[in-house]
């Protein structure tokens, strides 16, 4: 494959690196067939990965170092996990569950102080782009011939819904409109790996693919998802005020036309932008089950936070905590807290969460060149992350680590892709 021997920085991208990347894609807790499965042994390789990750890095990465200061990572990594026991301690739930988070946190980290963050960016973005365009490939020849991948194997999620699964990408079974899921649990999920793809991807070149700019776009719009389409917003503004960008009126007008005609194109021809259709039918109503959990997700955290605000209620206590109040709350049944920034203060207190956070912003500090573009990626991340939660997910923690270690890279002058 010629995208697995572009050369940045004298550090070839190799099929090695390019299988590990999609490996900590997708054997997590974010995808359908590792993550909310029902089935037994695909959760049991996903521990497996999740614990196998660390020493794996320790393997592969002995002899690549990173020479940044590593000081202010560590430091962050110590407290971390410090605050993270004492969280555990405290609520007395202490045990495998906690260390198992603790080595994804390390693996994260770890990651990050021995690969050089030109690197990753790169195997992220030729990665993504790689699920996107299959994603795409999937669904258009599923929509021209209907019933096409049936024979595939099917996949049941913890609520029971089928999908067909075809690894890098499932299709659900006897939906009326087929959004683009990537092989995550929901598109939600695909919009967060998509929308940093495509942050990154406008940061670390100055010469732009027109083609890759098109297949993230494309495939943000067509998982159909509300703060999906919130956040392409953002970062097309982002892209307006950004620095160093050969041709960039020319990409600029490619894009924004791009955007108009599907939405012109969603709007009067398909009732999806209609005020009860996919995307906002969610903001219109109120017994509606995501626009509750969003609701239920802000509130219940908050209140739990008030009174446990310096180490939280601990992993397990948060979940049944959270059901309870959203039950006394909320007239309907309400589980899924999805809020990420809210719900880790409630699991581990405020100290911890700030940290995580912190990590977070500084990774966006990293992507952009002033002001505005720093407002419009950190809106766009926190956005990513009130809709969804991924706690238990190295690749979070891996941005975080970057964020630490790092306070700014050059772009590259020619094409990565």
């Amino acid at each position: 494959m010629q995208i697995l021997s572009i050369k940045i920085d004298n550090t070839n991208v190799t099929k090695r690196d390019f299988i590990l990347m999609l490996c900590i894609i997708i054997i997590s807790t974010e995808t359908l067939m590792f993550g909310t499965t029902s089935n037994g042994t695909f959760l049991a390789i996903r521990s497996f990965f999740n614990l196998s990750f660390l020493p794996l890095c320790l393997l592969h990465y002995k002899n690549n170092v990173n020479s940044n200061n590593l000081k202010p990572a560590k430091t962050a990594l110590v407290l971390m996990i410090f605050l993270f026991s004492i969280s555990g301690i405290i609520s007395g739930e202490l045990g495998l569950q906690y260390i198992y988070r603790m080595i994804i946190m390390a693996g994260g980290f770890y990651y990050a102080f021995t690969t050089p963050i030109k690197k990753f960016l790169n195997i992220f973005v030729i990665v993504m782009l790689f699920i996107a365009t299959y994603s795409l490939i999937i669904a258009l020849l599923n929509t021209i011939v209907p019933g096409l991948f049936a024979f595939f194997p099917t996949i049941v999620n913890s609520g029971g819904y089928v999908y067909h699964n075809m690894i890098f990408t499932v299709i659900p079974e006897n939906a009326e409109i087929i959004r683009l899921h990537g092989p995550f649990r929901e598109p939600g999920v695909f919009v967060v790996y998509l929308s940093i793809a495509l942050i990154i991807y406008l940061k670390q070149t100055k010469l732009l693919s027109l083609y890759v700019l098109v297949i993230f776009v494309t495939a943000i719009i067509l998982s159909y998802s509300t703060t999906g389409y919130v956040v392409l917003n953002l970062i097309i503004l982002y892209f307006i005020f950004k620095e160093n960008i050969v041709e960039k009126r020319y990409i600029k007008c490619w894009i924004l036309l791009l955007a108009a005609v599907v939405f012109g194109y969603l709007y009067l021809h398909t009732g999806i932008l209609a005020d009860d259709g996919i995307v906002l039918g969610k903001l219109n109503n109120e017994n509606n089950a995501s626009r509750l959990s969003r609701e239920a997700s802000i509130f219940v955290n908050l209140d739990i936070i008030k009174s446990n605000y310096l180490f939280g209620v601990g992993i397990q206590h948060s979940f049944d905590i959270f059901k309870q109040y959203a039950g006394m709350i909320f007239v309907n049944d309400v589980s899924d807290n999805t809020n990420m920034w809210l719900q880790i203060c409630a699991m581990h207190g405020i100290p911890f969460g700030f940290i995580f956070a912190l990590g977070l912003f500084r990774f966006c500090m990293i992507l952009s060149d002033n002001l505005q573009t720093l407002l419009f990626a950190v809106t766009g991340v926190f956005l990513l992350f009130c809709g969804e939660t991924m706690i238990e997910n190295i690749l979070i923690y891996i941005l975080i680590g970057y964020g630490f270690c790092y306070k700014k890279i050059e772009l590259n002058q020619e094409k990565v892709i």
